[in-house]
C-alpha cells in the first residue's frame, strides 16, 4: 500500500492477518519506464510519454505512484488519451470501470438477484451518482471506510443517511433529465442499487470490495476513490456553508488529515466564485490558532492566486481586485492572531500539524519582534503550565519544551534564556514525563549550538560560559550535562585543538577528563570543519608551549 496508515485498521478488523505490511515507495524513472513498457504497446509508447509529460508537469505524483500510473496506462489503452488532471483521472477511471461492469451483466445473473433486466440502462446511468452519494455518507456521516446494510444501530444510521441523500439526488437527477429519451424516469431504492452494485454475483470489484461475506461488510477498494467520489458529491453544493457543514464537526476538523484529500479534490472542482466565497467563509471562522489561515493560503496557492503580484497579473481588473483583497485579508488575519501569546499556545497545541506549521512560520520569518516574548512564554508554560487565569496540561508543557528547543535563535542572550528555561525542568522536582521531555529538549538545544555542525565556530570560552550559566540555573553539574548530551566528542576535541585552545581545555578538570575519556575510547578523530588544515603545524606549536603538560600531550597524540 502507499497509504500505510491503514495497515493497523485492517489488522483490527481481522483482515489481511497472514500478510506482512509493506510501504510502496515512489517509482523512479527506471521503474516508470518498466511499468510503461509492460502495459503500453511499443508503437504507442511515444505518444503515451508525450501526453504523460503534459499531464504530470505540475503533479509528478501521477507518474511516481504505481497505482496512479497504472490507472493512466489503463485509460490510455482504452481511450487513446490521458486526463488533464487527477480529478479527471478518477472520474474517467470510475466511469470506465462501471461501463465494463454493466457490459458484463447477463440477464440470467440479474434475474438470480431478483432484479429487472429492463432497468439495466437506467441503473447504469445513475450508478455514478449512487456511488458518490455512498462515498459522501461514508466520509461525512459515519466517517469510516467500511459500511454494511445490517440491522445494528450504526448500520441503521448509515442506511438512513444514505436513503435521505439518495432521495435528494434522484429528485435532482430526474428533474435535470426530464424530456431526455436516454434516461428512464424511474426512481430506485437504495436496496435495489445495493443489489446491482455491491460485490455479489459478478463484482464491481475495481471500485467496491466485500471485506466480510458473512457480515455483508463492504468498502471502496481504494481510499482515494472514496475521497474523490465524496468530493464530487460535495462539489454539487451551491453554498460554501454547506461545504463547511459537510467537512467539519467535533470529530473531524475540515483541516484534519481525514478531510484533506476530499477538500483538495473539492476545491479543484469549484468555480472561482465558489472558491472566493469558501475562502472568505474559512477566514471568518478562524479561531486564533492560524490553522484556517494556513489552509486558505495553501488552497489559494494551489489555485495559482498567491503570491499576489499586481504588476505581473494578466487577470481582469475585477479578478485582480479579488485576489488583492484575499491577500490583504490573509495578512491582516495573520497579524491579528500571531501575538506572542498566541504563537506560544500554537507551539504547545495538541495538534502536531499545528505545532509544525507555527514553528515553520516562526523560523522562516525569524520574527525577532516576538521571539523574545515567545521564548519567555514557552519557558513559563513549561515550568508552571499557567497562562492568565487558565492552565494547560502536562502534554502541552512537554510540547512547549520541545518547541522551545527547535526555535532558530540568532541572539546569544535568547539562547541562554532558552537553555536556562529547559534545564530547570531536568531536575528531580519535575514529573517523569516532563523530565524526559526536558532532557530531550536540552540535548536538541545544546547540539544545535555546540554539535558537530558547529565545531570550529565557537571558542572554548563561549562553550564554558554558556554551559556554566545554564547549569548554575538548573543546579546540575556541567560534566553531567555535557556527558549526557554527548557534547565532548572526538570532533569537538579536534576543533578545540585546531583553535589552539587545547591548553585552556586541560586547565578545566571536568572537561579534560571527558576529553581524555572520549579520545581513549574512540578509534580516531576527524576534523569536522571540512577545511584543509595542516595538523602537523598545530601539533608542533602545541608541543613547544612551555606549559604543555601530559594531558595536552596525550590529547595531541590522539
Amino acid at each position: 500500500s502507499t497509504r500505510e496508515k491503514h495497515f493497523d485498521e485492517s489488522r483490527r478488523g481481522k483482515r489481511l492477518e497472514a500478510f506482512k505490511p509493506a510501504q510502496v515507495q515512489p517509482l523512479d524513472e527506471q521503474g516508470q519506464d518498466d511499468l510503461i513498457s509492460y502495459r503500453v504497446k511499443e508503437e504507442q509508447r511515444g505518444e503515451f510519454k508525450v501526453q504523460l509529460a503534459v499531464v504530470t508537469a505540475g503533479a509528478p505524483e501521477l507518474k511516481e505512484s504505481p497505482f496512479l500510473l497504472t490507472l493512466l496506462t489503463n485509460l490510455f489503452n482504452q481511450e487513446g488519451s490521458l486526463p488533464r488532471d487527477r480529478t479527471e483521472l478518477y472520474e474517467r477511471q470510475v466511469r470506465s470501470a462501471l461501463k465494463l461492469f454493466f457490459s458484463s451483466r447477463e440477464a440470467a445473473t440479474v434475474a438470480k438477484l431478483g432484479l429487472n433486466y429492463e432497468d439495466l440502462a437506467a441503473v447504469q446511468d445513475r450508478s455514478f451518482e449512487f456511488l458518490r452519494t455512498l462515498a459522501f455518507v461514508c466520509h461525512s456521516v459515519t466517517k469510516a471506510r467500511e459500511f454494511d446494510f445490517n440491522s445494528t444501530d450504526a448500520s441503521k444510521k448509515f442506511q438512513g443517511a444514505l436513503a435521505d441523500r439518495w432521495g435528494e439526488v434522484q429528485t435532482e437527477f430526474l428533474e435535470h433529465s426530464r424530456g431526455s429519451e436516454e434516461v428512464t424516469g424511474k426512481a430506485f431504492e437504495t436496496s435495489e442499487m445495493e443489489k446491482w452494485l455491491m460485490p455479489q454475483e459478478g463484482s464491481c470489484v475495481s471500485i467496491l470490495v466485500c471485506t466480510s461475506e458473512h457480515e455483508r461488510k463492504y468498502r471502496f477498494g481504494h481510499l482515494t476513490v472514496q475521497e474523490y467520489l465524496a468530493a464530487s458529491f460535495v462539489a454539487r453544493f451551491k453554498d460554501p456553508a454547506d461545504i463547511w457543514a459537510a467537512l467539519h464537526d467535533k470529530r473531524q476538523a475540515i483541516s484534519g488529515q481525514w478531510n484533506r484529500e476530499v477538500l483538495l479534490f473539492s476545491v479543484g472542482m469549484m468555480d472561482e466564485d465558489m472558491f472566493f466565497g469558501f475562502a472568505a467563509l474559512l477566514l471568518g471562522k478562524e479561531d486564533g490558532s492560524g490553522v484556517l489561515c494556513a489552509l486558505v493560503k495553501e488552497l489559494a496557492q494551489r489555485w495559482g492566486l498567491l503570491p499576489f503580484t499586481r504588476f505581473n497579473s494578466s487577470s481582469s481588473a475585477f479578478r485582480t481586485h479579488r485576489i488583492w483583497n484575499l491577500s490583504n485579508l490573509l495578512e491582516s488575519k495573520f497579524q491579528e492572531i500571531r501575538t506572542p501569546e498566541a504563537v506560544a499556545l500554537g507551539l504547545c497545541h495538541p495538534s502536531r500539524e499545528l505545532r509544525r506549521m507555527v514553528l515553520s512560520e516562526l523560523n522562516l520569518f525569524r520574527a525577532s519582534s516576538v521571539m523574545e516574548q515567545v521564548v519567555g512564554e514557552l519557558a513559563r508554560i513549561s515550568q508552571d503550565g499557567k497562562r492568565g487565569a487558565s492552565g494547560v496540561g502536562e502534554f502541552q508543557r512537554c510540547a512547549a519544551l520541545l518547541s522551545l528547543a527547535q526555535l532558530e535563535l540568532d541572539d546569544e542572550s535568547l539562547e541562554v534564556a532558552r537553555l536556562s528555561g529547559i534545564i530547570r525542568m531536568v531536575g528531580p522536582s519535575s514529573g517523569k514525563q516532563l523530565r524526559s521531555a526536558a532532557s530531550a529538549a536540552l540535548g536538541t538545544s545544546l547540539l544545535r549550538k555546540f554539535g558537530p555542525e558547529q565545531h570550529g565556530k565557537f571558542s572554548l570560552e563561549q562553550f564554558q560560559a554558556t554551559l556554566f550559566t545554564i547549569c548554575q540555573k538548573g543546579g546540575l553539574p556541567e560534566k553531567e550535562v555535557a556527558a549526557s548530551v554527548g557534547l565532548v566528542t572526538p570532533g569537538f576535541v579536534v576543533a578545540v585543538f585546531l583553535r589552539n585552545d587545547l591548553l585552556a581545555l586541560a586547565k578545566v578538570q571536568w572537561l579534560a577528563d571527558l576529553a581524555l575519556q572520549t579520545c581513549r575510547t574512540s578509534p580516531g578523530a576527524e576534523d569536522s570543519t571540512g577545511k584543509p588544515l595542516n595538523i602537523k603545524v598545530v601539533e608542533r606549536v602545541t608541543l613547544r608551549e612551555p606549559s604543555c603538560g601530559e594531558i595536552e600531550r596525550e590529547l595531541t597524540a590522539h
